[in-house]
């Protein structure tokens, strides 16, 4: 660009750096003043705070001031973004003018438009990590979704470290931080899912890409799956419990049975197993309907499941049969749990005026015992119980 042609201003830039040098102000005239390209409105370099302009403190001060993102005006008075570069030019007299290159940032303001715009309209959010050499990690970018995902206000700058870590459940945090740095050392994908700490589920991925010094930048996208994690719920929920009473499954409580049959030959931790019937069902059932039958079957699950230790398991076996297991309990100790649950059932008095009674076959496993044959002894004192009264506790 010619030193001095304000028409040059007036056509679209080409995006390659352009330059122009500028004598101070005092020695231009007003009309020719680089002034009128960045102030318009006052071409003398006001810029309505009574601040002037970064190129014009290089003329004062005599150093050079580099990558000024500013505003152009062209001669017809439309504005463009531009980087600015300016620098003193001297000679035996001193600063005589400066000279300015400038790089048109209009393609780059709308490749990132549109990109902030594409990012915006994603099902989710757009996010950025930098893992450095030595290992820190800190977040630099999220789109606007990402907000409404954490459950902060719009305003709210998801990259400080301090905000990030408040809205995330501790332990799903740490799991991400662990993941991304050990993707961004072995150069993988990462891929996990995160809880925050109002309760909302995503899965996040993100593509590791290595930079010359070092750093790796993560780009990612966030998806809540708050709703498939809710279904997924439901469905283990449907796959381990007995839908009419809500207490394990026979499935379940054998896997559960497994585990603790595991454990007694590993560790030496015994733990007991019980059948338990309910007296004459089919009859109560026939007598006071179907629906009474249900709540039977409801008050029975309810009073073995109370106050049951979190190790401990409670299951429907099948039609009107009950299992229970209690862990790391000696055979005493859990005949006497037991009968005061058989004892609890006999006291309630249903809605429909009946009672219910429960027979119960109970036995302790011994060591190098195989499950089959524990629960054909437990189930051998079940048929005992009931065959000598009903509504009784018997052991093997």
């Amino acid at each position: 660009m010619e030193r001095g042609r304000d028409t040059a201003f007036g056509r679209q830039a080409s995006g390659l750096p352009h330059s122009w040098s500028e004598k101070p102000l005092p020695f231009r005239r007003r009309s020719c003043h680089i002034a009128r390209f960045l102030f318009p409105a006052s071409p003398f370099g006001a810029d309505g705070s009574g601040k002037s302009h970064p190129v014009f403190r290089v003329a004062e001060t005599g150093q050079a001031a580099r990558d000024i993102e500013a505003t152009l005006y062209r001669g017809d008075g439309t504005p463009f973004p531009v980087r600015l570069t300016a620098s003193p030019i001297r000679n035996n007299d001193g600063i005589v003018g400066v000279v300015v290159s400038f790089f048109d940032l209009t393609e780059e303001r709308e490749r990132e438009a549109q990109a902030s715009d594409l990012a915006n309209a994603l099902p989710g959010a757009v996010s950025q990590a930098e893992l450095h050499p030595g290992g820190g990690l800190r977040a630099t970018y999220f789109s606007t979704a990402a907000a409404s995902l954490f459950g902060v206000p719009p305003d709210a700058d998801l990259t400080a470290p301090q905000t990030l870590a408040s809205v995330m459940a501790p332990k799903g945090w740490a799991r991400v931080r662990h993941g991304l740095r050990q993707a961004g050392r072995g150069g993988r994908v990462w891929e996990g899912e995160m809880e925050t700490a109002g309760g909302r589920w995503m899965l996040g991925r993100a593509q590791p890409r290595r930079r010359s010094d070092g750093t790796v930048l993560f780009n990612g996208v966030l998806l809540d799956i708050t709703v498939r994690k809710g279904l997924e719920a439901d469905l283990q929920r449907a796959a381990m419990h007995d839908p009419l009473t809500g207490v394990w499954n026979r499935r379940r409580f054998q896997q559960a049975v497994g585990e603790a049959a595991a454990r007694l030959e590993r560790y030496g931790r015994p733990y007991i197993l019980a059948l338990m019937d309910i007296d004459h069902f089919k009859r109560f059932n026939d007598t006071h309907g179907h629906q009474a039958g249900d709540d039977a079957l409801r008050v029975v699950a309810a009073t073995l499941s109370d106050r049951l230790r979190r190790s401990d398991a409670v299951a429907r076996w099948g039609g009107e049969e009950f299992a229970l297991m209690l862990t790391e309990t000696d055979l005493p100790t859990a005949l006497g749990v037991l009968e005061a649950r058989r004892q609890r059932v006999s006291a309630q008095r249903m809605a429909c005026g009946g009672a219910i009674t429960i027979s119960i076959g109970v036995g302790q496993a011994e060591p190098g015992e195989d499950i089959d044959s524990l629960l054909q002894r437990v189930d051998a004192a079940l048929y005992k119980a009931k065959a000598v009264g009903r509504n009784r506790v018997e052991q093997v």
